[in-house]
C-alpha cells in the first residue's frame, strides 16, 4: 500500500473515531435527570394557552429515570383497577441536549420532550412537543 493510501485510511479512521466519539457524547445522560421524580403538576395547553391543571399527591404518579437510559413510570390509574391490572409503564430513553425521547416498551407510540431541570436540580419540567402540555415533578 502507498504512503499516500496509508495516509489516506489513517485519516478516515480518525474522522470517523472523532465523529462516534462527538456522538456518543452529545447523546450522554446527565446526571441531574437521573433519579426519582415525583410528578406534582400537569397543565394542559389548548390553542397555546394554559387549558386545566391536575395537581398530584406525592407519590401518586411516579417517573423514575435510570442511568443506563431505562426508566419506570408509576401511573396514577393503576390506583382505580379493580383487577389489579398495572398500569405502570417501562421503556428506555435518550436525550440529546435538552431533547427527551421515551420509548415505552409495553405501549403506543414514542413521547418527545423538551425537559428543563430547575431550583437547584430540584424540579424537573417536561414539555411534550407534540401539543406542549406540561409536567411538573420534584426530585424525590
Amino acid at each position: 500500500m502507498s504512503r499516500q493510501r496509508c495516509r489516506f485510511v489513517a485519516v478516515f479512521i480518525c474522522s470517523c473515531l472523532v465523529a462516534l466519539s462527538a456522538a456518543l457524547a452529545s447523546s450522554e445522560i446527565p446526571p441531574e435527570l437521573v433519579g426519582t421524580w415525583d410528578c406534582a403538576s400537569f397543565q394542559a395547553i389548548k390553542n397555546g394557552k394554559p387549558f386545566g391543571k391536575i395537581l398530584f399527591k406525592p407519590g401518586q404518579w411516579t417517573l423514575i429515570l435510570n442511568a443506563d437510559g431505562t426508566y419506570l413510570e408509576k401511573l396514577p390509574l393503576k390506583a382505580q383497577l379493580p383487577s389489579g391490572d398495572s398500569h405502570d409503564a417501562a421503556g428506555t430513553y435518550e436525550v440529546h441536549k435538552h431533547d427527551l425521547k421515551m420509548k415505552p416498551a409495553n405501549r403506543g407510540r414514542d413521547l418527545k420532550y423538551d425537559f428543563k431541570v430547575e431550583q437547584d436540580g430540584k424540579v424537573l419540567v417536561l414539555t411534550d412537543k407534540n401539543n406542549g402540555t406540561i409536567l411538573n415533578a420534584n426530585r424525590e
